[in-house]
């Protein structure tokens, strides 16, 4: 059976738009926890963005876990990988360091479920988690970078004919970076003073 990765830009795609779920959610829960007779909407929602954070995280796991997997069916087939076991060694140490991080502000969302039906008072905490989360969001794109890295590195002395594994590492940037503009966006939606506009405000021209 020949080697395949599709399994780790999948895993880490997925786990950029799950987050871009969560922290979405997240700042409707936030909007409505500002609203006495809207209160009642925030704990499902942040229920639901904990939910999303968790599968976010879930996808990082699977992407190092497949990450390793190529890299040890590579040298199983008697490929070329000893030089690159410097790249694989960064992308596994940042993605286990995005994996903790990440892990500590879900726990957080996860923490402010029974907080959030007290009428303004959970807001605060899931803004800070929002701002949070955006970072993390950014470092997930900076996770596609090093293992594009590590692909390279192991395409190298193959003299590879093809060039498909580059194409859908640039689709994985290209979808990682529109998860980024869209959790920018977010962040600055929240910090407006028209902040009540409708949620589809946010994609709209400013």
């Amino acid at each position: 059976m020949a080697c395949d990765d599709t399994r780790v830009v999948a895993s880490l795609t997925a786990s950029g738009v799950a987050l871009t779920g969560s922290i979405g959610t997240l700042g409707a829960a936030a909007l409505a926890n500002n609203s006495f007779f809207g209160v009642g909407a925030s704990p499902p929602l942040v229920v639901a963005s904990a939910v999303l954070g968790t599968a976010a995280v879930a996808g990082l796991v699977s992407a190092g876990a497949a990450a390793q997997d190529y890299f040890d069916c590579l040298a199983a087939e008697g490929r070329t990988v000893e030089r690159c076991k410097g790249a694989l060694r960064n992308f596994l140490t940042n993605l286990e360091a995005e994996i903790l991080v990440l892990g500590i502000q879900v726990s957080a969302t996860w923490a402010i479920v029974g907080v959030s039906i007290v009428p303004w008072a959970g807001a605060a905490p899931m803004y800070v988690i929002i701002g949070s989360l955006i970072v993390q969001l950014g470092l997930i794109a900076s996770l596609i970078a090093f293992y594009t890295a590590l692909r390279n590195c192991l395409d190298a002395p193959l003299q590879v004919g093809t060039r498909e594994p580059s194409r859908r590492q640039v689709s994985a940037l290209t979808l990682a970076g529109l998860s980024m503009l869209t959790a920018i966006r977010f962040a600055r939606w929240i910090r407006s003073p028209k902040k009540r506009r409708p949620g589809w405000a946010l994609f709209a021209s400013t």
